[in-house]
């Protein structure tokens, strides 16, 4: 008996799903060695939304860096919530040395909470220096679902890149690569890894580069760590963003209206002004010396 035309379709579509799952890396690629820094709003952003791309780069060779903008103060559970995104990183194979998480009054976690631009894009600012990144990796301008917090995070990458690239570079450092998390339709989202396929056509197109998790057991491993965050299990399970992320490079992004390149410009070159001691007070306000490190 001969199959169906329906047989058929269904049987090259999940052909095509399985060659993009065992490709892992479409379009662009970054080179083995390369310093990548990630830049999240809340402790388990890593896990929930940027876990196929961590451990994709890791796996490719390259270096991964995590900076977190808040505690996740939201409901008073900052101290577990870092102690927790601690335990999840590890599992990333993130260690405590390429760990950042910042406390500050100006920048708290919440979907209504505004942003201290200056500060935040300041702090991103410091640690592309800090760090001499290749590329760093943020949220885009819709932030996945909305969330405030994360537009905050492509809008103050957003931000660095136009001033650094105004100046051509900091302090004699040259711009890194910019990237975002591609926000899609509620559709493509919930199709779990079914999305593998429009995202390869995305990336083949040259529109994105995709990249699939080389383990789901890490990132499941990496999630139960975030056991006050039970409640986003279901994002884990369900969501495409476990198995699969699209990066657009921010270059290609039409420039956000937001903050004219010549301000930005204005608050990079002011970094010459921070001192050390600055920074190691901001660090240990959240239980962090002056490399980044959780205290003892």
């Amino acid at each position: 008996m001969r199959p169906s035309r329906r047989q058929l379709a269904v049987g090259a579509f999940v052909i095509l799903v399985i060659l993009a799952l065992q490709a892992g890396f479409f379009g662009y690629k970054p080179a083995k060695s390369t310093r990548v820094l990630f830049i999240t709003a809340h402790p388990d952003d890593e896990v929930i939304f940027f876990s196929p791309s961590i451990l994709r780069f890791r796996a490719s060779g390259c270096e991964i860096f995590l900076l977190c903008l808040t505690t996740g103060n939201f409901r008073g559970k900052g101290a577990l919530r870092v102690a927790e995104l601690s335990k999840a990183a590890a599992a990333l194979q993130i260690g405590p040395s390429h760990l950042t998480v910042i406390d500050d009054e100006r920048i708290q976690d919440g979907h209504h909470a505004e942003w201290d631009a200056d500060q935040v894009q300041q702090i991103i600012a410091e640690e592309v220096l800090r760090r001499d990144v290749d590329w760093v990796v943020t949220f885009d301008r819709d932030g996945v679902y909305g969330h405030l917090n994360h537009k905050a995070c492509y809008h103050a990458v957003r931000r660095f890149l136009s001033g650094c690239l105004a100046q051509a570079g900091v302090s004699g450092q040259a711009c890194p690569q910019a990237w975002s998390l591609t926000t899609v339709n509620s559709l493509r989202k919930y199709s779990s890894w079914l999305d593998v396929l429009p995202s390869a056509l995305e990336a083949w197109s040259g529109q994105a580069t995709m990249l699939v998790t080389p383990s789901l057991l890490r990132t499941l491993a990496a999630m139960s760590h975030h056991a006050s965050q039970w409640g986003w299990w279901k994002h884990v399970l369900l969501t495409r963003y476990t198995f699969v992320n699209t990066l657009q490079r921010i270059s290609d992004d039409p420039l956000s209206p937001a903050r004219p390149p010549s301000t930005a410009s204005a608050t990079l070159k002011s970094l010459a002004r921070v001192s050390h001691k600055a920074r190691t007070a901001r660090a240990l306000r959240m239980g962090l010396d002056s490399t980044g490190l959780r205290g003892g």
